[in-house]
């Protein structure tokens, strides 16, 4: 069995569909097409269905696919070992991160990472934490990095240092509500888009503090939800280094600033995970520089 046809199998998995794996490959779909049905008929059975809405793997080729993650997983980690001396980073860097974590803590850790290693190619998956846990667990990014607990069963989970959040809300709102008034108007995030067993991390905190309030808007980002309470709609729980320049200069102030809203960033990777070198090297750079962009000077 030639190992490219498993290669081609696992980038269709991963990548979900036909014309992304071809991309992927940079090679011609109707070569990705081929090399699959070939690698069927080795096998004798089929490992992808195709239907109107996209793909589906067979009980079979999810099999496979779980076989090829562990493949390609030990492939990456002989390419890492081959030289332990040179520490560059070269290729790709694949990880997520929810949206305040990837718009305001990493161009500062990636523009210092880059310098470093320019030929290293990260992609970043933004998102909330159940779609992030989603893309570890199907293998296209390395790790994620949040706030949320992931639900049990399936990854590793590393706290790696503690957030300072803030309850803020708009200056002139402030001016005309009393504090009672304003928790009346929260805007929280979506608990939708967490598990079962990972409620909301700001509504955890809310509750530790004794905090009861009513919600007027959720949504399912911690910028959108920055953008709405300068709107004047509401307040919102949101980590400081998102908001201390707006503190700073006086258009948002802190409801309750002398009660302790924290929760610590995760590291989540997939159980027995091991990390790529990239993987590796970039985390220490996020060790080293995040701290300081957290609690600013």
């Amino acid at each position: 069995m030639d190992v490219n046809h498993l290669k081609y199998f696992y980038t269709v998995a991963k990548e979900g569909s036909f014309t992304k794996a071809a991309n992927s490959l940079r090679v011609q779909q109707p070569t990705v097409s081929k090399m699959i049905r070939s690698l069927e008929m080795q096998l004798g059975f089929v490992l992808i269905e195709r239907g109107k809405k996209g793909i589906t793997l067979t009980n079979s080729g999810t099999r496979v696919f779980k076989l090829c993650q562990e493949i390609f997983e030990r492939v990456e980690q002989i390419v890492n070992c081959s030289d332990p001396e040179n520490q560059e980073c070269v290729g790709s860097l694949n990880f997520g991160a929810n949206d305040g974590v990837s718009s305001h803590l990493m161009p500062t850790v990636l523009s210092v990472f880059l310098r470093d290693h320019p030929k290293a190619r990260p992609s970043i998956f933004s998102g909330n934490s159940t779609l992030i846990s989603r893309e570890i667990i199907d293998g296209k990014i390395d790790f994620g990095l949040f706030f949320a607990a992931p639900e049990p069963g399936g990854f590793e989970l590393t706290e790696l240092f503690q957030v300072k959040f803030e309850l803020v809300v708009a200056t002139a709102v402030l001016e005309r509500q009393d504090i009672e008034q304003v928790t009346k108007r929260l805007i929280v995030p979506r608990e939708i888009d967490y598990g079962k067993f990972m409620p909301p991390p700001a509504l955890q905190m809310l509750k530790r503090n004794g905090i009861s309030f009513d919600h007027v808007i959720t949504t399912n980002t911690y910028d959108s939800q920055k953008m709405l309470v300068q709107a004047g709609l509401g307040a919102a729980l949101l980590p400081s280094f998102m908001v201390f320049r707006e503190l700073r200069n006086g258009k948002l102030k802190a409801v309750y600033p002398n009660k302790s809203f924290f929760t610590s960033l995760k590291l989540i990777k997939r159980n027995g995970k091991i990390l790529s070198k990239n993987s590796s090297v970039f985390l220490d750079y996020v060790g080293r520089l995040a701290p300081s962009i957290i609690e600013p000077t």
